[in-house]
C-alpha cells in the first residue's frame, strides 16, 4: 500500500514541478478563498486578521488517470497557499493525501497526532526523507522541502517570520471533501 501512495505522490509531484497536464477549471482564472486562521498569541476570528491566508486553486480534475483501483472517487487539485507573518493555521487533517512544498519563506510545522515525513529533492532519483516530525514535535520547513500528509496526521503550520510563506499543495482527496478538516 505504501508503494502505491508513493506512486500517487510521484504523480502529484509532477503537478508541483510545473508539469501541469490537468484541465484548469472554467476559463483558466485562479480563485482565491479565505482560510480560517488564528493569529499568534490570540484567539481571533477571520475578520480580525488583517492579512488573510489564501488558498488559490490553480488546477483540478475529478478524473485522474491511473487511479482505477481506488474504491472511492478522488479529486486531484493543485493550489497555492499564502500564510502571512504571525499567522497560525488551526489544527487539521486531510481526507486523502496532500503533498505540500514550501516555495518561499520558512514554515513552522507541528504534528499533534501521527507523523509526517519532510522530504528534499526534486526527482525520484534524489528525493529523500530529511526528517520525520512525530506527534508532539515541531520542525522548520524551508524552500524546496516538502511534506507528505496522510489522513492519519493531525497537524498545523505557522509563519513565525516577517515575510509571507508560500506553499504549493497537491491534494488527492475524496471527491467532495473539504481541502482540510479542522480538529478541536
Amino acid at each position: 500500500m505504501r508503494k502505491s501512495w508513493l506512486v500517487i505522490g510521484a504523480i502529484v509531484l509532477l503537478l508541483i514541478g510545473g508539469a501541469v497536464g490537468w484541465a484548469i477549471r472554467g476559463d483558466g482564472e485562479t480563485r482565491a478563498t479565505t482560510v480560517a486562521v488564528e493569529t499568534t498569541g490570540t484567539d481571533t476570528t477571520e475578520a480580525e486578521v488583517p492579512d488573510e491566508v489564501t488558498r488559490e486553486l490553480l488546477a483540478t480534475t475529478d478524473e485522474p488517470d491511473g487511479l482505477d483501483e481506488l474504491d472511492d472517487p478522488r479529486t486531484l487539485s493543485l493550489a497555492r497557499i499564502t500564510v502571512p507573518p504571525g499567522v497560525t493555521l488551526p489544527w487539521h487533517y486531510h481526507d486523502g493525501t496532500q503533498i505540500a512544498q514550501v516555495v518561499e519563506g520558512t514554515l513552522t510545522y507541528e504534528v499533534r497526532e501521527g507523523e509526517v515525513e519532510v522530504w528534499s529533492g526534486t526527482s525520484e532519483d534524489d528525493a529523500r526523507v530529511v526528517r520525520t516530525v512525530t506527534a508532539g514535535n515541531t520542525a522548520q520547513v524551508g524552500p524546496g522541502e516538502w511534506l507528505v500528509e496522510q489522513p492519519s496526521s493531525v497537524h498545523r503550520g505557522s509563519n513565525n517570520t516577517q515575510e509571507p510563506v508560500q506553499i504549493l499543495v497537491a491534494t488527492l482527496l475524496l471527491t467532495g471533501a473539504s481541502p482540510s478538516t479542522p480538529v478541536d
